[in-house]
């Protein structure tokens, strides 16, 4: 599990982009120590042979969340 780090969350300029295939994502909600977190869960392809895994998992507290949530407004709502 990663939590991200919204301190030094910086952009990266990157010469070539292409786009990804969707997938299967899942969130869980809850607390530790007080302190409530957000978790992001992403799964392996359909083309899998076994069942459907977590691939990577992103969580974000309280100060990570918000710093997201102001990076997506300042891409698409200018």
């Amino acid at each position: 599990m990663t939590k991200i780090d919204a301190d030094h969350l910086k952009p990266l300029e990157k010469s070539r982009y292409q786009m990804h295939k969707v997938a299967d994502a899942t969130y869980s909600v809850y607390e530790i120590e007080g302190e409530k977190y957000f978790m992001l869960d992403t799964y392996g392809s359909d083309s899998r042979k076994s069942e459907p895994k977590v691939v990577q998992s992103i969580m974000f507290d309280k100060d990570s969340a918000k710093k997201m949530v102001q990076l997506l407004q300042d891409t698409f709502w200018l």
